[in-house]
């Protein structure tokens, strides 16, 4: 006799087998698993292959299809590939559930995990979070992250796959997941991550990576490894499946049109310095008791230098991580199935529900947004820096036995404005080395260097709306007739426009920014705790910040010029290294900082020193 499932006419069964599966939200998919096992016709036609569109419909219920993906033009989007990626997701989650990892499957596992996060709008870190991936991460990176570690076999290059966990690490961390790491585990953490913070590490070879999209892995055609990963195991009659359906493996290929290598998207060392700074930060400063209280008892004790109030101050300047970014932005994904499939189909058209490409690119990492070649300007938007910015330094030091490590956590401060050369201007050459910030002026109106030949302007946008997220897009610059490094005036007759001024909303509203340079200092209660600084910096074609600080006091002339080099991320953080200017690479004092942009609309505007 026909058993009454073989009777149902095929598009009514996949829309139970949708209904039955959809709920199936941060948890397997098991509803799914008992259909496919009630009988073998069955089984055929719930196949991944068979019923690709029904996986489809999965994937866009249970994780994230963001514009970032639907949208980029190297992805190929479609039934079979979205099939494809559910079950690899739900063979990874799975794995990470019950910690069954395997050498084979590890670094397929882990770029599933960097695709989960980087394509995230909310629903995917609900998913790690229910596989309790953060907890596997450390574990897994405290494994396979130490230099000299080949666990995954004789033959294989992990130290792609280190890369990847440090990465993940840093998307994934939050604050609150490093409080609760015991103090021995967060020191070393440390020690494993210090190998990998310098900026003359090497990119892997060519193929040392597998590719981020282009990943090809081997699996059966009928595709049954859903069925045991999402069961935690493999059952008698799974068992008997594969005896009765053995087939021999099939290679398949993810979504991507070309193969877009990530090799020399995924050096560890900013992601490194990142978390470093985060896990140290964790721990409370030592104040020296002896210290005043506040700044009105050092007056009256006539005493300089930092007081209790400025350590307790300083202790709050906090490196963020992008899991607390993320968690600021609100991206919950609580949404219906339904809700999600069709704000995913406008997605897939061309719409952007969510946010646009560009702002998806900034939440993601600069770094990753060649891997999707979203394009987008190669300078952040005006007034990223404008304002107040706050952080710390550590200085590279190595004792008596050869052993190196990062000590002294010491504060940074600066309140940047920016000077901006747009279209058809020309910009001051870079020579993409420290020399051209030997001769860069700390102040603006030094009107003997190079760069006064040329037009930079200081623009009236987001750097004066205190509160303007960066998240957020800025009101279309606006310009007047200015001169070289010149102030924005507030308002101008119609006269003077005639007169050759630029009409604010007009040409200049489009114009392309070329290039960028910072001018800043020190606030006047920093300058009385920890010394003054001016600050001059550009931003490079490939979004490196580059920063010189001088002493503001010629007599304090003794603490040198030194340089930082960092990475913008998240939009509103500054990450990276320092040296001292003119030192060779390898020699002199150098270390590690990080530089977070104060949120105006939290605090009053700093008082800032006299020029």
């Amino acid at each position: 006799m026909t058993p009454l499932f073989e009777r149902i006419p095929y598009d009514i069964l996949l829309n139970i087998t949708f209904l039955s599966a959809s709920d199936a939200v941060c948890r397997a998919p098991t509803e799914l698993l008992n259909l496919r096992l009630t009988c073998k016709t069955l089984h055929r036609y719930l196949d991944v292959r068979t019923s690709a569109h029904l996986y489809a419909r999965l994937f866009r219920c249970h994780f994230d299809l963001a514009p970032l993906l639907s949208n980029s033009p190297v992805t190929n989007v479609n039934d079979a590939t979205l099939a494809n990626e559910y079950v690899l997701r739900q063979q990874f989650l799975a794995r990470s559930r019950t910690s069954a990892w395997t050498p084979r499957t590890l670094a397929s596992d882990m770029l599933v995990a960097l695709r989960m996060m980087l394509e995230s709008c909310g629903l995917n870190d609900r998913q790690l979070a229910s596989a309790n991936f953060s907890r596997e991460l450390l574990e897994l990176a405290r494994v396979h992250i130490r230099p000299s570690d080949d666990s995954l076999g004789e033959g294989y290059d992990s130290r792609g796959l280190k890369w990847i966990l440090i990465w993940l690490l840093c998307l994934s961390l939050s604050k609150s997941d490093i409080a609760n790491l015991a103090p021995a585990m967060r020191d070393n953490m440390c020690k494993l991550l210090f190998f990998y913070m310098s900026t003359s590490i090497k990119n892997v070879g060519p193929s040392s990576v597998t590719s981020f999209f282009d990943l090809r892995y081997k699996a059966p055609p009928s595709w049954g490894g859903i069925i045991t990963s999402a069961s935690g195991g493999q059952g008698r009659d799974d068992q008997q499946h594969h005896r009765d359906h053995a087939e021999e493996p099939v290679e398949s290929t993810l979504y991507a049109r070309q193969e877009i290598p990530v090799e020399s998207e995924l050096n560890p060392a900013f992601a490194a310095v990142n978390v470093f700074l985060a896990l140290k930060e964790s721990s409370p400063l030592v104040i020296p008791p002896h210290l005043p209280e506040d700044r009105a008892a050092a007056t009256l004790r006539r005493v300089s230098g930092p007081t209790k109030e400025d350590f307790h101050v300083f202790q709050n300047y906090q490196t963020p991580l992008f899991a607390d970014r993320r968690l600021r932005d609100g991206h919950s994904g609580e949404t219906s199935c339904a809700a999600r499939e069709a704000s995913q189909v406008v997605a897939g058209r061309g719409g952007t529900p969510w946010r646009t490409h560009r702002d998806l690119c900034w939440s993601h990492h600069p770094e990753f947004s060649t891997m999707y070649q979203i394009t987008d300007s190669s300078h952040p938007r005006v007034g990223t820096f404008s304002g107040l910015w706050q952080g710390s330094y550590m200085t590279h030091t190595a004792d008596e036995t050869g052993a190196e490590y990062y000590t002294n956590r010491n504060p940074l401060q600066v309140v940047f404005t920016e000077y901006h050369c747009l279209s058809p201007n020309v910009p001051l050459h870079s020579p993409q080395d420290s020399s051209e910030m030997a001769a860069l002026p700390t102040r603006p109106w030094d009107f003997d260097h190079p760069a006064q030949r040329h037009r930079y302007e200081r623009l009236d946008s987001a750097e004066t709306s205190p509160g303007t997220s960066v998240e957020q897009e800025p009101t279309p610059p606006s310009t007047y007739a200015v001169s070289q490094f010149s102030e924005p005036v507030a308002e101008q007759s119609s006269s003077s426009k005639s007169d050759g001024g630029h009409d604010a909303g007009g040409a200049c509203s489009t114009a392309e920014v070329l290039d960028t340079i910072l001018f800043g200092e020190t606030t006047a209660d920093h300058d009385s705790a920890w010394k003054g600084f001016r600050y001059a910096g550009r931003i490079r074609e490939d979004r490196m910040v580059i920063l010189k600080r001088e002493p503001k006091n010629p007599s304090e002339a003794y603490l040198g010029t030194w340089v930082f080099e960092g990475r913008l991320r998240y939009g509103g953080v500054v990450v990276g290294f320092w040296h001292a200017l003119n030192s060779s690479e390898g020699t002199g004092v150098k270390g590690i900082f990080s530089l977070t942009k104060v949120d105006t609309s939290e605090r009053t505007e700093p008082h800032v020193a006299g020029h």
